[in-house]
């Protein structure tokens, strides 16, 4: 489960920070062609905030740049852990501690991008203070299922649920845990602020119309699946153990397994995926939305327009 109670962070920065650029948004939207470029233009680095882009061979289904695509730019925060160990915001935190460290004693600008709104959140305004879960506790309520786990984190708080991944057991029973704990929700929680890794630097949110980008998930989806996906799922799944892992909640992976094993048609795997993916992607839309200081940025007014609007603050 997720460790929210803090990690071993360095507090000791250089007083002279080099530029630092985010970019966030849904799936699918452009956020990482858009790094490339704007990483080329500030000769930086790119740090992934991608809670699946961690995990080694998952690398078709979870959009990480094909290494011959990255123009020679430096990609940090990619293929951290194998696909059967977990991974908690606190460990992102101490990976992402190192790099920033790194990047500072040599003065290199960076481009984070991503999206996966709790790293960001995260990285701007350190770990929620609430408590690990009880072993106990999530024993008792993986027994609960799936329709459960949803009805009763409604209940209990619906402004978490109106953000989250409602087909999520691991958070959902990390959000249960913690109400039932604390007597305390987890989005109130999320409420108090920490301290951040990363204070300074302009943020950006990619911010497509939704007609645009359901097109652009449809097409990325038929991208992925022609380069081989249902081939990288087959070899994840020879893993033992791999499909009940924290990784194989990965968009896409679970529908990919159901339709190698025969209870999916293509069709019907492809059109899954586009529905979860486009409710997933509704959902970081309302993630970023809610973020404060975010700078928006609409795709349909080209690369060099929104290029322009990034100089003008990225080089400051």
């Amino acid at each position: 489960m997720d460790n929210w109670s803090g990690s071993s962070i360095r507090t000791e920065r250089c007083s002279v920070k080099p530029p630092v650029i985010f970019i966030v948004g849904p799936t699918a939207s452009g956020k990482s062609g858009l790094a490339l470029q704007v990483a080329a233009r500030l000769g930086a680095e790119i740090c992934s905030m991608d809670a699946f882009q961690i995990y080694r061979n998952l690398d078709i289904g979870t959009g990480k740049t094909a290494i011959s695509e990255r123009c020679g730019i430096a990609h940090q925060l990619l293929d951290l852990v194998d696909p059967l160990e977990s991974f908690s915001v606190a460990d992102y935190l101490n990976y992402a501690d190192g790099v920033l460290a790194d990047a500072t004693t040599r003065s290199l600008p960076q481009v984070w991008v991503g999206g996966t709104g709790l790293y960001f959140r995260a990285l701007r305004h350190g770990l929620s203070p609430a408590p690990q879960s009880d072993p106990a506790l999530v024993a008792e309520l993986s027994l609960w299922t799936l329709e459960q786990l949803q009805k009763e984190i409604l209940r209990l708080d619906p402004v978490w649920s109106a953000g989250a991944d409602m087909n999520n057991h691991r958070r959902m029973i990390r959000a249960l845990a913690v109400a039932k704990q604390t007597g305390k929700t987890l989005s109130s929680w999320h409420q108090i602020k920490g301290r951040g890794l990363i204070t300074h630097g302009r943020a950006y949110f990619l911010q497509p119309d939704p007609d645009a980008l359901k097109n652009r998930i449809r097409s990325r989806i038929d991208d992925m699946w022609r380069a081989g996906w249902k081939e990288e799922v087959q070899r994840l799944s020879q893993q033992e153990g791999w499909s009940a892992s924290q990784s194989a909640q990965a968009l896409g992976y679970s529908q990919i397994c159901a339709f190698l094993s025969g209870n999916l048609t293509e069709e019907e795997c492809m059109e899954s995926i586009r529905i979860s993916t486009w409710q997933y992607a509704r959902r970081q839309l309302t993630w970023f939305r809610r973020e404060e200081n975010l700078e928006i940025l609409d795709p349909a007014r080209g690369t060099e327009t929104l290029l322009q609007d990034i100089d003008k603050g990225g080089k400051s």
